[in-house]
């Protein structure tokens, strides 16, 4: 919405309703747009018809009424949403957490009786790779954990599922944190609004952990072409932007040469579950 249309009452204007009434006015004819809101015609036509009910000795009352209608223009914009607000909270009801660019896989993890949420980990041709939760935060010290993995069986967790990864590196869950406005491309300063904590995860095995990743050490984060934070000016640059203005926050799952391309299960069943997740 145009800023014109934000008004705000100045102390003078809140004296009494007239004097909220007189800036209205004076806004109002001052401002071409405005005055367009109001047909001469119209309003005569109202107050034609209010007048036989109120009396033609009940004018104050008239004003009254056309003030409140005045005011409630002067301050239509009062009624849009309010934007979310900027906190560190990371909700942990399932709903609020996407599985994404996750072939087979639900849209939601599965909530868990006594808080916190879970998932099993799909077989072939199914992988999972990222899971999400939308945020408004600004953060500065760190992000932490608890995670637990059950399995059935002996399952193999399988990692090599695009034929560029040929890397030798075990199957892990890490933080994952995403800038406000990434469009995946990696371009035009994009590169820097993806981080991957280094040090912090988990290689996928039965087993409980807690893991926090310091935000307060770059070398523990890479960006989406492998550059850690404290390789460049550039990079730093970018990780302190994407750390203060974070619109997703959550895990990826990868191995090999890719922290984030994917894994699945083979012989057997494995189920991931997330007590908790913070970020400060």
């Amino acid at each position: 919405m145009d800023d014109k249309w934000n008004l705000p009452l100045p102390p003078s204007a809140l004296s009494s309703p007239w004097a909220a009434l007189a800036f209205c006015i004076t806004y109002i004819e001052a401002d071409s747009d405005l005055s367009k809101l109001f047909d001469e015609k119209e309003l005569d036509n109202e107050i034609s018809l209010i007048r036989p009910r109120m009396g033609r000795d009940k004018p104050q009352m008239m004003r009254l009424i056309l003030g409140f209608l005045l005011l409630a223009a002067c301050n239509q914009s009062r009624s849009q949403p309010a934007p979310l607000a900027q906190t560190n909270v990371v909700p942990m009801n399932a709903q609020a957490w996407d599985i994404v660019y996750s072939p087979g896989m639900p849209p939601h993890p599965t909530p868990q009786t006594g808080g916190g949420w879970y998932f099993d980990l799909p077989a072939a041709p199914n992988s999972i790779l990222y899971v999400l939760a939308t945020v408004n935060v600004a953060a500065s010290s760190s992000v932490d954990t608890s995670i637990l993995l059950t399995t059935t069986g002996a399952p193999i967790f399988v990692y090599n599922l695009q034929p560029d990864n040929n890397c030798t590196y075990p199957a892990h869950v890490r933080f994952l944190l995403q800038e406000k406005g990434d469009d995946l491309s990696g371009t035009h300063g994009k590169q820097y609004f993806r981080w991957w904590s280094n040090g912090a995860a988990y290689e996928l095995a039965p087993g409980a952990a807690n893991l926090s990743a310091p935000l307060t050490d770059l070398s523990q984060w890479t960006s989406v072409f492998g550059e850690k934070a404290n390789a460049s000016a550039a990079a730093k640059a970018g990780f302190e932007q994407a750390i203060a203005n974070i619109g997703s926050v959550g895990f990826s799952f990868g191995g090999g040469c890719f922290y984030g391309h994917g894994v699945r299960v083979s012989g057997g069943s494995a189920r991931f579950v997330v007590n908790s997740y913070t970020v400060k």
